[in-house]
């Protein structure tokens, strides 16, 4: 993963502004706000793990085993 959260947190703020621009025009369906809200949390925890990185604190076991599954998370969403 490169450690460059100002894009992971950017990406996040775009999948709110999706988000909110889908559900004004009554276009979003529950699955479809999931969907965008499952993405964001992902976003939020790459942002996070690259902050992490970038001070040097040391990554977590759990976060280990996330990153190396990050194949399976992202087919999920297809």
């Amino acid at each position: 993963m490169e450690p460059d959260p100002v894009v992971f947190g950017r990406l996040d703020a775009v999948l709110d502004l999706l988000a909110d621009g889908l559900s004004s025009r009554d276009l979003l369906d529950e699955e479809m706000a999931a969907l965008l809200d499952e993405l964001g949390d992902m976003m939020t925890r790459l942002e996070q793990l690259a902050s992490d990185e970038l001070a040097g604190a040391p990554i977590s076991v759990e976060d280990n085993e996330w990153l190396r599954g990050i194949g399976s998370v992202i087919e999920a969403f297809w």
